[in-house]
């Protein structure tokens, strides 16, 4: 199932004149174009698709239901007006046949459609932008819009030319997500993906749609090498991610929020590095010295472990904190299970109001809570659901003689638990979506996704209103009062989460940014610490510590690993998921709740461990992280020799999607080496 925007009722015509409508062009000038405008204009082609990662960049908001267009043949002139109708988004490998068809390119399949679209992103001219290719995969997060013809204009006239100096329409940025260049080639055949040009201009006062951005005549070379080496340092996939998160998902925007001050940590703990570093011997000579110099590792940090011995085999910048990703997601899984305790479930209760027909919802931090009829499972296995919350509100209202008489006309809202703001300043706002986040509340229902059965399903705005409104609907009549006073009235109804340990895995397994914020939030709370986000760092810090880890000069800015303020020593990490592997201090859980190279999660996409790498499949059970200035990997590796491995490496700096390749290739190169893997100089 794909999520999507409703579509909206008919709307008039819109005011704004056809002249001011912004411009939308589809592919360069050129034959291809003139075929696509040829489809639209006789209602062959009702559909397009672009890649979310290109909203990041541009830090544009996705196209709205509703939003009108001029779109230019390869002259520059306007012959039509076309309406935005839907809009979706969904991993790469999942788009609809029916969407394909609709791109009036002739496609036999959804393969051949992609085929076509895959040339292109991966194409010489996109390389070259660029300076390195672009890893498009199952899981990258796409945008697919459809939308209708309002009117063609016959009387078409070209656009006029820019004022002199004039650079075009704004944006770095063009339909693939490629930097506009002098004498670019025209698309490749069978792909309907709009690119930089230099032909048909758009005046400033034109402005131009995203995806379909004009070049303009006067771009300098020096803009446009800026523009490719941001991308070089943007591009990510995932969070969704992001989001074109890894993961399926879409990338996250770049952040700009300066790293947050790391708090005093506690003098007595010491750091929880097994032993000292064994040097390179007759026995231990396998190096690594050539996968870990690979570029596109950019900054390369890693550490590993003999998981029975501990003694470290490797040791690259171990020492250092740096960007974790959604590795954090470890450290939040160890904190949840050391304050909170494996059997911790979250719960909501409906409590007795102020008066007879005034019943209290409050939220107790259960975002996994659906609206689902009782016997349909969401993406969480085990959720408790709204239906039967008011199923036991009515039971217990009919069995109290004060309340039988009396219909439910009021529902206060009580979201207090969680404080402070629901986003953090680092996270993009398209992470929402792209699915990969909500709002962080203390109420709200299939962590406020549009469908909840799909994973990257679109986040809202509001998630305390869709779920006040989804419970509300149960009693029919009555109001939503949000500001009300709630009071202490006994409890009528309660439901609960699963437990701590049966979350681990929907959390580490697709990287569900949404449950670890959850569960951050709820360390803080039960850790005394308190209720903000702000609040996170203290409490995941004193959780680790008390497992007997040093976090000195380490940052928790968040639970999920989405924010670039996150500072963290890989040997950290290692140190965490050797106590988790030998069971200590109850971490064992997160063993088994982490992806299969191959098999599953994150780590099942199509781009990871393939070609020589994929003799490590099923071998590599770890956490997968990817923000646009961090990838990274850590778990164990089941090497060939039949040895146990941790590894943790991280890549930061100048990173993006194409690092998970040489962290695959590392990976597989201790899954050769095992415990003859050395620590020579790098």
């Amino acid at each position: 199932m794909t999520p999507s925007v409703p579509e909206p009722p008919e709307t008039p015509e819109p005011a704004q004149p056809d002249a001011e409508l912004p411009v939308a062009e589809f592919a360069f000038p050129g034959p291809l174009r003139d075929r696509l405008v040829a489809a639209i204009l006789d209602g062959r082609k009702t559909t397009t698709t672009a890649l979310a990662v290109e909203y990041d960049i541009e830090g544009e908001a996705l196209p709205e239901v509703g939003s009108r267009q001029r779109v230019v043949d390869s002259a520059g002139r306007a012959v039509a007006v076309i309406e935005t109708v839907r809009v979706r988004l969904c991993p790469l490998g999942e788009v609809p046949w029916e969407h394909a068809r609709d791109e009036g390119e002739g496609h036999e399949d959804v393969a051949q459609w992609r085929r076509g679209h895959e040339r292109f992103w991966r194409s010489e001219e996109m390389t070259a932008a660029l300076g390195a290719p672009l890893t498009v995969d199952d899981g990258t997060v796409v945008v697919l819009e459809e939308f209708r013809l309002v009117r063609r204009l016959d009387a078409a006239e070209p656009l006029p030319p820019p004022p002199p100096g004039a650079s075009g329409a704004s944006g770095a940025f063009g339909a693939a997500g490629v930097p506009g260049a002098a004498g670019a080639a025209g698309t490749p055949a069978g792909s309907d993906t709009r690119a930089p040009h230099v032909d048909a201009t758009v005046p400033p006062s034109a402005p131009v749609r995203a995806r379909r951005r004009d070049r303009g005549r006067g771009r300098a070379a020096m803009v446009i090498a800026a523009a490719a080496a941001a991308l070089l340092a943007l591009a990510a996939g995932s969070a969704v991610g992001a989001v074109v998160r890894p993961s399926a998902s879409p990338a996250p925007a770049p952040r700009t929020s300066s790293p947050a001050a790391t708090p005093t940590p506690t003098p007595a703990a010491t750091r929880a590095t097994p032993a000292a570093v064994v040097p390179a011997s007759p026995i231990r000579d396998c190096t690594v010295d050539g996968p870990l110099a690979d570029p596109g590792l950019g900054t390369a940090a890693s550490v590993v472990l003999n998981a029975e011995t501990g003694e470290v085999l490797l040791d690259r910048r171990g020492d250092v904190p740096a960007q974790t990703a959604s590795v954090m997601k470890l450290a939040t899984a160890a904190a949840a299970l050391r304050v909170l305790g494996p059997d911790y479930r979250a719960s909501t209760t409906v409590l007795r109001g102020p008066d007879a027909g005034t019943i209290v919802l409050r939220g107790g931090g259960d975002l996994t809570l659906s609206r689902l009829p009782s016997g349909q499972e969401s993406v969480y296995p085990g959720a408790a659901h709204l239906d039967d919350l008011a199923a036991q509100v009515r039971q217990a209202r009919a069995a109290d003689p004060e309340l039988a008489q009396t219909p439910v006309s009021r529902i206060i809202v009580d979201s207090s638990l969680f404080g402070g703001t629901t986003w953090e300043d680092t996270w993009p706002a398209t992470e929402r979506q792209a699915g990969w986040l909500s709002h962080i509340t203390t109420l709200q229902v299939d962590a406020d996704r549009a469908d909840p059965t799909v994973f990257l399903s679109p986040r809202g705005e509001d998630p305390v209103g869709r779920a006040a409104e989804a419970f509300a609907a149960f009693f029919p009549g009555a109001t939503i009062d949000r500001d009300g006073a709630t009071g202490d009235g006994s409890a009528l109804a309660e439901v609960s989460s699963p437990p701590v340990s049966e979350l681990l895995a929907p959390m580490l397994v697709p990287s569900d940014n949404t449950l670890a914020e959850m569960l951050a939030r709820l360390v803080a709370i039960e850790s005394g610490e308190g209720n903000t986000l702000a609040d996170v760092d203290p409490a995941i810090r004193s959780a680790l510590e008390d497992l007997g880890l040093d976090t000195e000069g380490m940052t928790f800015a968040d639970g999920s690993g989405m924010s670039r303020n996150n500072a963290v020593a890989p040997e950290l990490v290692a140190a965490l998921l050797q106590r988790a592997d030998a069971d200590e201090d109850g971490l064992g859980p997160i063993v088994g709740a982490l992806p299969v190279a191959g098999e599953s999660g994150t780590l099942a996409y199509s781009n990871r461990f393939t070609g020589d790498n994929q003799v490590a499949r099923g071998k590599v059970r770890a956490k997968t992280g990817s923000i646009t200035t961090a990838y990274t990997l850590a778990g164990f590796v089941d090497a060939e020799d039949g040895s146990r491995l941790i590894a943790v490496i991280f890549a930061t700096d100048r990173v993006s999607e194409a690092s998970r390749q040489p962290i695959d290739t590392l990976a597989t190169a201790y899954y050769r080496c095992g415990n003859r893997l050395a620590n020579s100089p790098g």
